[in-house]
């Protein structure tokens, strides 16, 4: 049975422009078919054994970034750098499909829904789906934000005719074929396949985000936005921080894993508008 991993960077709340990575919100879909995922765990637990000595704590990038605990350890910038390229190594060899959706908060929100989190979710479902030419069941793992949040993603995947159902129209017109049933669960639950979203989605959403600035801010301006003040003959847009095992990473586990079409098409990027 196939399975569908998500995990999100930053939040769906709108803010006031910033005109920094905070303005952004980033969704990622992992697809493993279930022996390619069996794959995976068993390496990926490996791995939390060999630099953390217990497959029972959670990889969390964002702690681990920041040398947090229980990583106090990675405030030395090897022994942090060692685990992700090791990672990069390992997720290189696995077989899975990304696709990532980056979504401007600051031109979309109010534009697209007021929980950019559900078109996300919706648009990668679709790819999937149209892609891969998906039937039958699919399971889909989600990182739970509590039950409130977590119900207004359920409805995303109610069937079509039910008065539960609450995805928009799709803008080319597409119905899900595949019957796609969510489950949430938490960080503390340690389910391989989020972690390893987590840290696909960390090194990915900074790449393309960087690479693409220069489109971001084109909008923002064709949109009426205007610039901060002292950026001329720069990006208005200030860059997210990149590591070198960021590049490793996308260049490794994320560029090449992007979802193609049967002519090798790449349907692993979306931006937002």
């Amino acid at each position: 049975m196939p399975v569908i991993f998500i995990d999100e960077y930053g939040t769906p709340k709108a803010n006031n422009p910033q005109w920094n990575p905070k303005d952004f919100f980033a969704l990622v879909a992992v697809f493993f078919q279930e022996d390619d995922y069996n794959v995976a765990e068993k390496d990926f637990l490996r791995l939390k054994r060999t630099h953390f000595y217990s497959e029972r704590v959670v990889s969390h990038d964002q702690k681990m970034r920041k040398a947090r605990h229980p990583f106090y350890g990675f405030r030395d910038p090897s022994r942090m750098s060692r685990f992700y390229l090791d990672f990069a190594s390992l997720a290189q060899k696995w077989t899975y499909s990304v696709v990532l959706v980056i979504i401007d908060k600051v031109l979309t929100y109010g534009n697209v829904s007021s929980n950019p989190y559900r078109p996300a979710l919706q648009f990668l479902l679709e790819r999937f789906d149209m892609t891969l030419s998906l039937s039958g069941t699919i399971d889909v793992i989600i990182e739970s934000r509590g039950e409130d949040f977590d119900s207004q993603l359920r409805c995303v995947f109610a069937p079509q005719n039910s008065r539960h159902n609450c995805r928009m129209p799709s803008a080319i017109g597409y119905a899900l074929r595949g019957n796609y049933l969510p489950f949430f669960f938490k960080k503390d639950d340690l389910v391989a396949g989020l972690e390893i979203a987590d840290l696909l989605l960390a090194s990915a959403w900074r790449i393309e985000y960087n690479q693409n600035l220069s489109q971001f801010e084109s909008k923002r301006i064709g949109r009426g936005l205007t610039p901060p003040s002292g950026s001329a003959g720069a990006s208005a847009l200030q860059p997210a921080s990149v590591e070198p095992f960021d590049n490793v990473i996308y260049a490794n586990a994320v560029y090449p894993k992007y979802l193609r079409g049967p002519g090798g098409t790449s349907y692993g990027l979306k931006l937002f508008p």
